[in-house]
């Protein structure tokens, strides 16, 4: 008995060595093989692991040189990470949940190079349309750089919507509703029906007037006049009831036919919007001179930050709900001891991560709060802050990030400020480029229910230096030369509305005068052309829908004949439906005269 009990201890403990031994040895190169795997399988992108090791006495695991490729550009990294190390809790990873405690994570870089390109996992975005090329813009002189070529009025009128086209589609749309509500009315009112039965109620009276005879006849005769004088009656209800439709269409025309016309007002609206907007012509003008430069370079950071949101938005949305597990339940059940429950928990849940970020080429330290799939069952939002002190790139930068789950919507906001940024070679393309300045940041954004996007950032530069190459024999670099060079502080304004997939940016700075007070002596008869061309083009874009609104006041107009051509008729049955008309003859013995005679004062009621 007892040789059997050591026999089978030595096995246990033999099988307890060969696990232990597995899990020391090949447990990591598991998980690592795993994460890369599993990791490029998710995220349609190349994942790499340098080394991985686990303690599970611990409690954590430390990571080492992670490298996430960008799957649109196969030679960069999309992030890199230096050091990971993760605290998880063991019970909870049983239960198929993943609670980390405590992240550090130090070495993060983005979109850096690549020592070798990546494996592509899914077939690469085309980049977006090219920019326009120094051609196809509308130059004042030859020579003048592309980044700084006022739109032709042809490319405007692709990026703006003309206020013209949209009330003309909704005047439209009212129009054909309006007719579509009047046709409907007078099908009710004048059906075809109510004629023809007058008709034939007309041709009845007539038939009989021809059998009357002598006093016989007169109760037919009685009979007759009341059926003509009930004729009559329902006549000029009709009638009545067409003027009434005639005055109540008439004004609607009238109505309607002063929308149309307040329609052809509109191009000149039009016209005047887009001419402050784009043209040098005016005090205000001239702002697309510096938009022409920021908008480019900026909106592709901003649709990079749109598309990062959108990979990490749906992470926060994907937890269970709030009701526990079925089958849990019923285990629960058939215990005769109910044990104390612990409180529910997300999917996945990171209390807090340390984080050392390469930004502006200088590392930022920040902190990382409750980022979990389940905010409304957590009770917490993800925040993420920030915080770098001076250094010899920047004296302040600060972040504040929260995205915020736990509410009926999303609301997320960014809060953002950057103080003394040295710049330094910064190409504005264009031909032009900041030597040398200093720049302050001060700005925010709010994202509602994961679309609503609205922004307002502030650049404020002093100190600033410009190279831009004056061009021997044009004149335009020559005064675009000469107030660079005079300018030392500026400022640009950004805002940011619309959606994460449709949003407008708008730019004001005060450069865009400097240059516009500057450029507009040299170029007036250049700016009459332009201003010339884009009146010529918004009036050739909104002629045709004008023309087509106007043609379809024709259908209410119709409606107004329709009632004339059925007013005419009924007044045509209501001379017919008369005494003389239709019992003025003779009837087979004697004229209807004589019998009035016999009748002795007898009067007709008509």
């Amino acid at each position: 008995m007892k040789q059997a009990f050591k026999l089978g201890l030595g096995v246990v403990i033999v099988i307890t060595a060969v696990i232990s031994g597995f899990l020391l040895f090949f447990m990591d190169g598991l998980i690592q093989s795993t994460i890369e795997e599993k990791g490029s399988e998710i995220l349609e992108a190349q994942v790499d692991i340098g080394s991985l090791v686990t303690s599970l006495s611990k409690q954590s695991i430390e990571i080492r040189s992670i490298q996430i490729a960008n799957a649109n550009n196969l030679e960069n990294n999309l992030i890199e990470v230096g050091t990971l190390v993760v605290d998880f809790d063991l019970i909870q990873a049983l239960s198929k949940k993943v609670i980390l405690d405590e992240l550090i994570a130090d070495g993060i870089y983005f979109n850096k190079k690549r020592t070798s390109p990546a494996k592509p996992f899914k077939p690469i975005e085309k980049s977006g349309p090219k920019e326009t090329p120094e051609g196809d813009g509308f130059s004042f002189l030859p020579g003048m750089p592309a980044g700084l070529n006022l739109k032709s009025p042809e490319d405007i009128l692709k990026s703006e919507k003309l206020e013209t086209l949209e009330a003309v589609e909704k005047t439209r749309l009212k129009i054909k509703n309006l007719q579509k509500e009047w046709e409907a009315k007078l099908d009710k009112a004048l059906g075809k029906a109510g004629i023809e039965q007058i008709k034939r109620r007309i041709d009845s009276i007539k038939n009989k007037a021809k059998n009357i005879s002598g006093l016989k006849s007169l109760g037919t005769i009685q009979s007759l006049a009341a059926e003509i004088k009930s004729i009559r009656t329902d006549i000029k209800s009709q009638l009545n009831q067409i003027k009434s439709l005639k005055d109540d269409l008439k004004n609607e025309i009238a109505r309607t036919k002063k929308l149309v016309a307040d329609l052809k007002n509109l191009p000149k609206k039009d016209w005047d919007r887009l001419k402050k907007k784009y043209s040098l012509s005016s005090q205000d003008g001239g702002v697309n001179l510096v938009s022409s430069l920021v908008t480019g370079p900026l909106k592709k950071k901003l649709d990079r930050a749109w598309s990062l949101y959108k990979q990490v938005s749906p992470y926060l949305n994907n937890g269970s709900d709030d009701k526990p597990d079925q089958e849990e339940v019923a285990r629960n059940k058939e215990q005769t001891t109910q044990l104390p429950q612990s409180a529910p928990t997300p999917n996945f849940l990171l209390r807090h991560a340390l984080l050392g970020i390469s930004i502006l080429n200088q590392e930022v330290s920040g902190d990382l709060w409750d980022f979990s799939d389940n905010q409304k069952l957590h009770g917490k939002p993800a925040v993420l802050k920030l915080d770098a002190s001076k250094n010899e790139n920047f004296d302040r930068f600060i972040l504040d990030l929260t995205l915020d789950r736990t509410g009926s919507a999303a609301q997320d906001t960014l809060e953002v400020a950057l103080q003394s940024f040295q710049l330094n070679d910064l190409d504005l393309g264009g031909s032009v480029a900041i030597t040398r300045g200093e720049a302050s940041v001060k700005g925010n954004v709010e994202i509602l229910g994961e679309n609503d996007l609205s922004g307002k950032f502030r650049l404020d530069i002093k100190n600033v230096s410009f190279n831009y190459p004056v061009k021997p024999g044009d004149e335009f670099s020559k005064i675009a030369g000469q107030v660079l060079a005079a300018v030392e502080n500026l400022y640009i304004a950004v805002q940011i509305t619309g959606t994460l997939d449709d949003y407008s940016i708008q730019i004001e700075s005060d450069l865009d005068q400097l240059l516009n007070r500057a450029l507009r002596k040299v170029f007036d008869a250049k700016i009459k052309e332009f201003e010339s061309r884009l009146k010529k083009s918004i009036a050739k874009a909104t002629a045709g829908p004008l023309s087509e609104t106007i043609g379809s006041l024709s259908g209410l107009l119709n409606l107004g004949k329709r009632l004339n051509a059925n007013e005419a008729s009924y007044k045509d049955l209501l001379g017919k439906a008369t005494k003389n008309s239709l019992l003025g003859g003779t009837t087979k013995s004697a004229p209807l005269n004589k019998l009035e005679d016999q009748l002795k004062g007898f009067k007709l009621p008509f």
